[in-house]
């Protein structure tokens, strides 16, 4: 399972407007005009505007340091646009101290530079560090905006963003619901930005379960970014984006071209060291992974670790990522045992430094890690990560959560290679209820669960609750994989063997031992 890593999309023109927007300076701001040169597709002398709004301050008065910290902000976006970090985070710090230099007050304008700022710390992966920045921009706006400003929809969108990567699910939800209603009155329901939000909204229901939900909203982002890409020229984010939304619904040929379209636009434009390039080579690795291509899986993979590594840093968790989707890669390869277990471990240290112990996502690779440590009979480390693996997941997702039925289905192979058989049943019955309360009846876990119970009761000779779940067993793989698959063939077949020996032993009435 490959987490998605976080690409703020940021289109220069309407953030550089919402930036005038706030100044409180005379119109028309320099940012105004510089937004008009990049509405004409000039950034480089937009860029040229700003900066010279800023030379010869030193005899400026009040009024001057204002529209220079507006620039500041202008030029922060600017630059978060090109993923030029360290110059946005300059421009936000100078932006405020122009603010203090100036003896004015103008909320909006420190509102402005706070939320650039955490936006600069969570595109480096700086997520707790980010999440007060954006708290206290939001604070600033709702006090000085009316509450269907554009900007408002910005800060619950950006925040709500933030706390889904955090594993805060019931905040994000609330908060990105709210920035699409707004985006949908303030800017129509067919507008670029209210696809972009009605995909990350389906991200969160994905990870949460509800993939009615997810896809519905899924599908309208993908046609309404679909029709925004006929009527404008190709970028490297507009394939992006759509690259991502074809990599988890297909066709994965399309995701493929989309990406290397994307890659190749953004390195003529920024070198081979992009972070929008790094992470398109690693959704392209997820592409190959999803073909069962894994040796492309792999070289992709490895690429975007090398890309990572060089532009944030060995802890940035986009490399936590990376190292997750290399070792099951490895695994499909048939690699050794200890390369997986190393790149594991690492993800485990990363994620658990990004986001805390208690993350989903850091559960994640204590069950891949139980299941490593499984088949290497290692069924003390076994059992101990899977059990913290579950106990994360259950405090995440709830205890009925669909990807959870997963987990408790390849842990009872932990009891069952062990023949503890009253773990072994616990788990594989709190496995089928997750089941048969969701709509996993028809995904192969049903089946898959109801088998493995009907051999751990026949094993131990209880013959009427064997046949019980191998009757069940039989009925769910006939829906989930057809009437004569090879499953559903072989769960017969064992129907048939363990009938026969119940008759055999005289236990055709189901008399237990």
């Amino acid at each position: 399972m490959h987490r998605r890593q976080l690409i703020i999309s940021i289109c220069a023109f309407a953030v550089l407007f919402c930036c005038a927007l706030v100044a409180g300076c005379e119109a028309p701001t320099t940012a105004n005009r510089a937004w008009e040169l990049l509405e004409q597709g000039k950034g480089t002398e937009a860029e040229a505007l700003l900066l010279a709004d800023l030379e010869g301050l030193g005899q400026a008065d009040g009024q001057a340091l204002l529209r220079a910290a507006d620039s500041c902000n202008a030029l922060s976006k600017l630059y978060l646009s090109q993923e030029d970090f360290r110059q946005a985070e300059q421009m936000c710090l100078r932006s405020m101290d122009l603010l203090e230099s100036s003896g004015r007050s103008n909320p909006l304008i420190k509102a402005a530079a706070l939320h650039n700022l955490a936006a600069v710390h969570q595109f480096k992966g700086y997520y707790r560090e980010a999440e007060p920045l954006y708290l206290r921009a939001l604070e600033i706006r709702k006090n000085e905006l009316r509450k269907t400003h554009p900007l408002m929809a910005e800060s619950f969108k950006d925040l709500g963003e933030l706390y889904r990567l955090l594993g805060e699910f019931p905040q994000a939800e609330q908060l990105l619901v709210k920035a699409l209603e707004m985006q949908e009155k303030g800017l129509g329901k067919d507008h670029p930005k209210v696809g972009d939000a009605c995909f990350r909204l389906s991200l969160l229901y994905f990870i949460q379960g509800d993939y009615a939900q997810g896809t519905q909203l899924r599908e309208r982002a993908l046609k309404i970014l679909e029709a925004d890409s006929r009527r404008r020229p190709e970028t490297a984010q507009s394939c992006f984006r759509l690259g991502e939304i074809h990599k988890n619904r297909g066709p994965f040929t399309q995701a493929e071209r989309l990406f290397k379209q994307a890659i190749e636009i953004r390195e003529k434009e920024a070198g081979e060291y992009s972070p929008l390039a790094a992470t398109a080579y690693h959704y392209l690795g997820d592409v190959y992974f999803s073909k069962q291509e894994y040796a492309e899986a792999k070289a992709m993979y490895l690429k975007a670790l090398e890309m990572q590594e060089a532009i944030f840093g060995e802890d940035y968790p986009g490399i936590g990522d990376m190292c997750f989707n290399l070792a099951e890669t490895n695994f499909r390869l048939g690699e050794k045992y200890t390369q997986q277990e190393d790149l594991y471990l690492r993800s485990l240290e990363i994620r658990e430094k990004a986001f805390g112990r208690e993350h989903f996502s850091v559960g994640q690779v204590c069950s891949e890690l139980s299941d490593l440590c499984r088949v290497q009979d290692r069924f003390s480390e076994a059992e101990e990560y899977g059990l913290r693996g579950l106990a994360i997941k259950r405090k995440a997702f709830g205890a009925e959560h669909r990807s959870l039925a997963i987990d408790l289905l390849n842990f009872s192979s932990v009891y069952l290679n062990q023949d503890k058989f009253d773990q072994a049943e616990a788990v594989l019955l709190e496995c089928m209820d997750i089941c048969e309360n969701d709509s996993g009846k028809k995904t192969p876990i049903a089946p898959m669960a109801c088998y493995r119970l009907c051999g751990l009761y026949w094993r131990h000779d209880k013959f009427k609750q064997a046949e019980s779940f191998c009757i069940k067993a039989e009925e769910y793989s006939q829906t989930v994989f057809g009437p004569e698959d090879q499953y559903t063939n072989r769960i017969k077949n064992s129907l048939k063997s363990l009938r026969k020996e119940m008759a055999s032993a005289g236990k055709a009435e189901g008399v237990e031992k």
